[in-house]
C-alpha cells in the first residue's frame, strides 16, 4: 500500500494552503461547484531519469507553485513558435515545470499535492490507478491543510507512463448523500528509461477506475511519446463513468482559465463532445508563443434516485459530483500558417531567381569571331 502523509505545521501550513488556493483558483473555480480538486502543492527537488545518479539543487527545473493569482509568467523568445528559456514553460526539451502543471519528461521521486479548496472529511479515501491499469489503495491521514505526498519508483516499472491519483468522500448535504471526486493525472517517464511503452495502446489507453463513484475518462490527452496533445479548438471527447459503467444524463461542465464556460449532458453511452475555445491571441505576432499553456477544468455531475440508509439515516437521493484539471497549447494552425507563408515565400524567391537565369540565358547571344584576309 502506498502511503500519503498530510503535512500540519499550524500556522505556517494554515498561511501555505490560502496561497495556494490563490495560486490555482482563478479562472478555474470561476464557476461555483461543490467540488474538490487536486492540484500541485509546492517545490520538490529535481531528480535525474536515470537511477543513481544525484539530486540538484531546489529550484532548477523544479515543480512549484504560483504565488499569486496571476499565472506563472516565462521569458520567451520573441519568434512566433518559440519555446520559453530557462525553467519556465511546460518543459523546453524536457526542461523545468509551468509552476501550474508537471513536466512529462520531469519525473520526481516525491510527488506533492494539495486538496482544495475545503477539508475532506475524515473518512476519505484516496486511490491510484498505476498506468499498468492496476489500482493500489492509498493510506491518507488528515489535516486542516490537506497537503500529501505519494512516493514514486524511479524507474521502468507498473508506474511508468500515465496515473490517475482519486480521492473520494462522502457526506450528507440537503437530505442526500454526496460522493465527491476529484482525481489528477501524473505522468511517470523518463527517456533515461527507455521507450518499451512508446505507443503501446495498453500503457497509452485512458481507462476508468472500475471503483469509482464518478469518473471523467478524456481521450487524446497525451501522445505516443507521453506529452501533451491538447490543443485550443480540438473537439473533447469525454466519457463519464460512474462505478465502471457509462453514466448516461451525466451534466459536463468545462471552464477555461481565461472564463470561457460550456455545459452539456453525456448521451446514452455517456459521452459527451465539446469543442474546445482557441482563445490564445497576443497582442502581436512576435509575442505568440506555442508552448504557451491554458488551464481548464472539467466537472461531472450525476444524480440517482432511490431509497436507502446511511449511517442509521434515511435517504431518497445520491449525488456524484467529480472534478479534473489539465492543460492545453495554442491549436498548430496558429503557428502552421507562418511556416507555409515562409514557405511560399521561400519558393517565389527561387522561382523568380530562376526565371531571370533562364531569361538571362535565352538573350544571351552566341560569340561570334569574324575575321578579315586581306
Amino acid at each position: 500500500m502506498h502511503k500519503i502523509r498530510i503535512y500540519c505545521t499550524g500556522l505556517f501550513a494554515t498561511i501555505l494552503s490560502f496561497v495556494l488556493l490563490a495560486g490555482f483558483s482563478p479562472g478555474l473555480l470561476m464557476a461555483k461547484t461543490d467540488a474538490i480538486w487536486i492540484a500541485p502543492a509546492k517545490a520538490e527537488r529535481k531528480v535525474s531519469g536515470r537511477p543513481g545518479q544525484s539530486q540538484h539543487p531546489a529550484g532548477h527545473g523544479e515543480e512549484s507553485a504560483p504565488q499569486s493569482g496571476r499565472p506563472a509568467q516565462t521569458k520567451q523568445s520573441g519568434r512566433p513558435g518559440g519555446r520559453p528559456s530557462g525553467s519556465g514553460g511546460e518543459h523546453a526539451g524536457h526542461g523545468g515545470s509551468s509552476g501550474r502543471f508537471e513536466s512529462e519528461h520531469r519525473p520526481l521521486p516525491v510527488r506533492t499535492y494539495q486538496i482544495l479548496p475545503e477539508q475532506i472529511l475524515p473518512d476519505a479515501k484516496a486511490i491510484m490507478l498505476q498506468a499498468d491499469g492496476t489500482a493500489a489503495d492509498l493510506a491518507v491521514e488528515t489535516c486542516h491543510t490537506n497537503v500529501f505526498s505519494l512516493k514514486l519508483p524511479m524507474d521502468d516499472g507498473p508506474m511508468h507512463g500515465p496515473n490517475h491519483i482519486y480521492v473520494i468522500d462522502k457526506q450528507v448535504r440537503d437530505g442526500a448523500l454526496e460522493i465527491r471526486t476529484a482525481k489528477w493525472l501524473t505522468i511517470h517517464h523518463s527517456c533515461g528509461w527507455g521507450h518499451d511503452y512508446r505507443n503501446d495502446p495498453d500503457r497509452l489507453a485512458p481507462r476508468p477506475l472500475p471503483s469509482a463513484p464518478l469518473d471523467i475518462v478524456m481521450e487524446g490527452l497525451w501522445d505516443g511519446n507521453f506529452h501533451n496533445a491538447l490543443h485550443s479548438g480540438d473537439e473533447l471527447v469525454i466519457r463519464v463513468y460512474s462505478f465502471g459503467k457509462p453514466a448516461p444524463g451525466a451534466t459536463v461542465r468545462i471552464t477555461t482559465e481565461k472564463g470561457w464556460t460550456a455545459e452539456k449532458q453525456a448521451n446514452a453511452e455517456g459521452v459527451v463532445r465539446i469543442q474546445l475555445i482557441r482563445d490564445y491571441y497576443p497582442p502581436t505576432w512576435k509575442l505568440f508563443n506555442r508552448s504557451t499553456l491554458g488551464r481548464l477544468a472539467l466537472t461531472a455531475e450525476y444524480i440517482e434516485e432511490g431509497s436507502f440508509q446511511y449511517k442509521g439515516e434515511s435517504l431518497d437521493k445520491t449525488r456524484y459530483l467529480t472534478s479534473f484539471s489539465w492543460k492545453y497549447v495554442p491549436a498548430q494552425a496558429d503557428y502552421n500558417s507562418y511556416l507555409y507563408g515562409l514557405l511560399i515565400g521561400t519558393l517565389a524567391f527561387l522561382g523568380s531567381g530562376f526565371g531571370v537565369y533562364h531569361y538571362r540565358l535565352r538573350r544571351k547571344k552566341p560569340q561570334q569571331v569574324i575575321v578579315f584576309d586581306e
